[in-house]
């Protein structure tokens, strides 16, 4: 949550409501007119998703509001406020990679299927075939392992705790990637983000119709595990 005063958001032409994420876009031309942020120790109150499929739907949502923002000027804004925005982004360009990397993986180099794919002729360009593999290790453990330990340590969470956490984000995360993939690639080619409020009436018992919801993702994995 933040808190801004009325005469510097008038002096930032209000609130910048060509993003869905307004608030941060107006943040960063706060920014840019020279105010300054400052983190304080409040009590507040937030409506967090009960649900994994709330959950997931808002993680996509979020995602396309930080691709949104690419569209910004960041000419004025300090490096150090920016390479905070572009690590948002990262966590979110990351899964093209990793889906692109699984169809790599999975059916261009192991599979007869191959021979269907335009890259075949030119296997022998992509550095070795385990090449691929290698980069996803790296992105993969850089995103999850050396990005989070860092704040176990600075929020003082214990590593069961850490990595219960760890393994139910990457279980959601991997399940609505592809529905994510395709969300971003739609936003990045200028299709317009709409705003989706957190269903509050949507509850934990119906976490089994995330499977009706993101089918997608259920056959493509189904197919991967079969491959």
């Amino acid at each position: 949550n933040n808190l801004n005063r009325t005469e510097s958001l008038l002096e930032n032409h209000g609130f910048n409501e060509k993003f869905v994420a307004e608030d941060l876009a107006s943040g960063f031309g706060l920014i840019k007119l020279g105010y300054k942020c400052k983190l304080v120790d409040v009590i507040s109150y937030d409506m967090f998703p009960e649900s994994i499929r709330a959950y997931s739907r808002r993680q996509i949502r979020w995602s396309k509001q930080n691709i949104e923002l690419i569209k910004l000027n960041f000419t004025q804004v300090n490096m150090l406020t920016k390479l905070h925005f572009y690590m948002h982004i990262y966590d979110s360009l990351i899964w093209i990679v990793f889906f692109i990397g699984i169809f790599i993986s999975i059916f261009l180099y192991d599979s007869s299927l191959k021979y269907t794919f335009i890259l075949y002729p030119f296997d022998n360009l992509l550095i070795g075939k385990e090449a691929i593999r290698y980069i996803l290790y790296f992105f993969y453990t850089l995103s999850f392992l050396f990005v989070g330990l860092p704040i176990m340590f600075r929020l003082k969470i214990s590593f069961i705790d850490y990595y219960k956490g760890f393994a139910l984000l990457l279980a959601v995360s991997f399940f609505i990637m592809p529905y994510l993939v395709i969300e971003l690639i739609k936003t990045l080619f200028g299709c317009k983000t709409v705003f989706s409020v957190t269903n509050k009436r949507d509850q934990i018992n119906q976490d089994i119709n995330i499977f009706n919801e993101f089918y997608i993702s259920t056959v493509f994995f189904v197919i991967v595990v079969i491959k």
